[in-house]
């Protein structure tokens, strides 16, 4: 039988890894919502409401767990990364779409363009 000890440690353990995951979650969302938002802008008319409501989704999602103003800090960071990585160039977006769209499809799921 285990030590009292080494039960509270594998709980410890359990549960710092449980908050870190949801931590990377909510992260992961935030930051496929800023993709699919800042996405809105070098998309097409007829694309424009899918990758929206994709950037939405992924919103609520990180809103699920966490608060509002944690999401939208994780949103704002995501954006700026993004801008820093396009050198504020929207013609460069494709670099954007290179880092990011097939982790956020595969987060979003089908929702996502």
């Amino acid at each position: 039988m285990p030590r009292p000890g080494l039960i509270a440690c594998m709980l410890l353990a359990w549960a710092f890894n449980s908050a870190a995951e949801e931590a990377a979650t909510v992260e992961g969302y935030a930051t496929c919502a800023a993709y699919y938002f800042n996405e809105t802008n070098v998309t097409p008319v007829t694309a424009f409401e899918r990758v929206y409501d994709a950037g939405e989704f992924a919103f609520n999602q990180a809103l699920q767990q966490s608060t509002r103003a944690e999401v939208d800090k994780l949103v704002g960071d995501a954006s700026a990364r993004m801008t820093q990585l396009m050198s504020e160039d929207w013609r460069k977006f494709d670099r954007v779409r290179a880092r990011y769209a097939a982790d956020c499809r595969a987060l979003v799921g089908t929702a996502a363009p």
